[in-house]
């Protein structure tokens, strides 16, 4: 069954706990592994982006400053780093290639 995503307290910020995974605690203990998740608006669209695991040294704090750098270079026209090229549509290509 597919787990959900929680809310955190951060805004736009979700965490999902492993059911296989595992992390170490700082005390040595051994707990559940937590995958966080962000999410924004770009270009109208409700965008997720994973950002990564508790056991690889993501937590919640870096996952809000990262969507914040996220928010701030779209405010300012800025590529984000998994944004792709969108694919052109056939009627352009059809105009070059009768060219």
């Amino acid at each position: 069954m597919a787990q959900k995503r929680l809310a955190t307290k951060s805004i736009g910020v979700y965490h999902l706990v492993s059911d296989t995974r595992e992390a170490k605690s700082p005390r040595g203990k051994t707990i559940p592994d937590v995958c966080y998740y962000i999410n924004f608006k770009l270009e109208g669209k409700l965008t997720w982006e994973k950002i990564g695991w508790l056991s690889e040294g993501y937590s919640e704090k870096l996952a809000a400053d990262i969507r914040s750098e996220r928010i701030r270079s779209m405010r300012h026209g800025e590529d984000l780093p998994q944004q792709k090229k969108k694919a052109p549509i056939f009627k352009d290509v059809m105009k070059k290639y009768l060219k």
